[in-house]
């Protein structure tokens, strides 16, 4: 998995389990996308644990569905999200 694309489990200091992609680290705290599209904006102070994943949020084998093409479209949608 590509290090922009690496799927991380945040869990917070109320309780919550948040799994998406960090799309952004800040000073004050991180934005990570869910596999929803929903962006979620948790301060550093909150986290108490940040977990990178093995695995990716695409799903096993979808790479053997698509054609060449869609691939490497799928692949330049996904790097213009950053």
């Amino acid at each position: 998995v590509a290090r922009e694309f690496e799927t991380h489990v945040i869990e917070t200091s109320d309780r919550q389990s948040l799994t998406g992609i960090i799309k952004g680290n800040t000073p004050e705290g991180i934005l990570l996308v869910d596999i929803a599209g929903e962006e979620h904006s948790i301060p550093h102070a909150a986290i108490i644990a940040n977990t990178p994943l093995t695995t990716s949020l695409m799903p096993t084998g979808l790479d053997q569905t698509l054609q060449e093409k869609e691939l490497c479209d799928l692949v330049a949608f996904l790097r213009s999200l950053k």
